[in-house]
């Protein structure tokens, strides 16, 4: 090896299939990073259309840039992430997708923050970026806030035992990982249509020494491209179930299962529901719930877990909706909000009827929230307000206009705890007291 690889301190995986129509972006926000000592390998992974061509074209502009061309058959992205990982020279190394685009001090900011915490991974936040919109979003599952360490920024994984699989959704895009780390605990990624990092980011989590967390927004995660493998999950329902086994398997094998036991079930549920509500055809729903019950139930370990063990008890209800219900009779109460799905309202017990309501948040929940606030005809609206207001529209207005109105109650309707913080350090700079803000997620 030589000096010049000696000095990298980050190489940047790249897995490309497809993507001329986002690939420059990417290409470009990387090359601009603020951290200069860095290689970007760039795996195409067999594309049809223009990428390969891009991808040399810049590596001629930049020699930090080497183009690989993975020439395996490959289920996804796995087998072009492990062609780049064996590669790369630099210190740490971030596996970033293809149709995704960076804030310029992404790398420097999560390189400094390993350096100084002596960490083996260090997780950031992101946005969703809305291909259809070309809006930012603050979203709530790329960090999952509300199951980190409390007033931690660096933790080792046994501090946060219960909960070290729910921090993130398992993606590796938004991960500094450092590669003697990677080398020493044979770290790969698996080979899936789908849910193909997952195990590669957990059983890292798992093994890790030292986690620091950084919680600004460095990374825009598209959202609402359609050739993107979150928008193609209803092709490959099952992929979910052999990718949790095969981490089982392998935290098994390193003999950490049954310490992150009550985590990796939680996050079994929590994948299973995601891939229930996101499969779109009757028959692929079908195939994925009897494969998972029938198959995966047992092998997943999830009755191993006691109800008083979970961290959120409506995960339990989850838990034990597979385990007594048929597909349709699951289908169906999830469809109509019946019982065990049914919504819960903890906030009614906590605003008095006739109160004036401010509601706050107008995308899914808060549209339910809304429509269901002004049926009942119990308390006083005076405003439904969203970040977004511009974008949707009369009868949501900016939240500062809450700064002008005489309200009981600012009635949060999101589901994200991450978001609610935002909302509520919005809230405090405008003087509300902690005592009239209401979560409608709060159990």
């Amino acid at each position: 090896m030589d000096l010049k690889k000696n000095g990298i301190k980050v190489t940047v995986v790249v897995a490309v299939y497809n993507s001329e129509r986002y690939l420059r972006q990417t290409l470009d926000s990387i090359l601009a990073q603020t951290l200069q000592e860095i290689e970007i390998i760039c795996v195409d992974d067999g594309s049809a259309d223009s990428s390969l061509s891009i991808l040399k074209k810049y590596a001629c502009l930049d020699d930090r840039l080497i183009v690989l061309e993975q020439t395996e058959q490959s289920d996804g992205a796995g087998k072009a992430r492990n062609l780049g990982l064996t590669h790369a020279h630099g210190q740490y190394l971030a596996f970033l997708d293809s149709d995704d685009f960076f804030e310029p001090d992404m790398l420097e900011k999560a390189y400094d923050k390993a350096i100084k915490t002596q960490s083996d991974i260090v997780i950031y936040d992101g946005y969703e970026f809305d291909e259809k919109t070309g809006a930012n979003k603050e979203a709530g599952f790329i960090l999952r806030r509300e199951y980190l360490p409390k007033d931690k920024d660096v933790f080792a994984p046994e501090e946060n035992k219960d909960l070290i699989f729910q921090m993130t959704l398992g993606a590796a895009w938004n991960c500094l990982i450092r590669k003697e780390f990677i080398s020493e605990y044979n770290l790969r990624f698996q080979s899936f249509h789908h849910a193909d990092d997952l195990g590669f980011v957990y059983a890292a989590f798992a093994c890790a020494a030292r986690i620091a967390v950084l919680k600004e927004r460095l990374i825009h995660y598209r959202i609402n491209n359609p050739d993107s493998q979150a928008a193609n999950i209803g092709k490959w329902p099952e992929a979910a179930c052999p990718a949790l086994l095969q981490l089982k398997n392998e935290l098994t094998v390193k003999g950490l299962y049954e310490k992150f036991k009550v985590s990796f079930v939680q996050e079994v549920i929590i994948y299973m529901v995601f891939y229930l509500d996101g499969v779109k055809n009757y028959a692929a729903f079908l195939r994925l719930y009897h494969e998972f019950k029938e198959r995966y139930y047992e092998a997943l370990d999830l009755s191993g877990v006691p109800e008083n063990r979970f961290s959120i008890p409506y995960w339990v209800t989850f838990r034990n909706a597979f385990r007594d219900m048929n597909a349709g009779e699951y289908l169906y109460s999830r469809m109509y909000g019946l019982t065990p799905f049914k919504s819960r309202a903890a906030w009614k017990g906590e605003i008095p009827v006739n109160a004036k309501v401010v509601v706050y948040g107008a995308g899914k929940t808060g549209t339910g929230i809304f429509s269901e606030i002004i049926q009942e005809k119990n308390y006083k609206v005076l405003a439904w307000v969203d970040a977004q207001y511009e974008k949707i529209g009369y009868p949501v207005v900016a939240p500062e206009e809450i700064k002008t109105l005489d309200f009981d109650f600012v009635l949060v309707a999101v589901e994200s705890e991450s978001l609610y913080q935002d909302i509520c350090q919005y809230l405090r700079k405008w003087k509300v007291s902690e005592s009239k803000i209401c979560w409608t997620a709060k159990n």
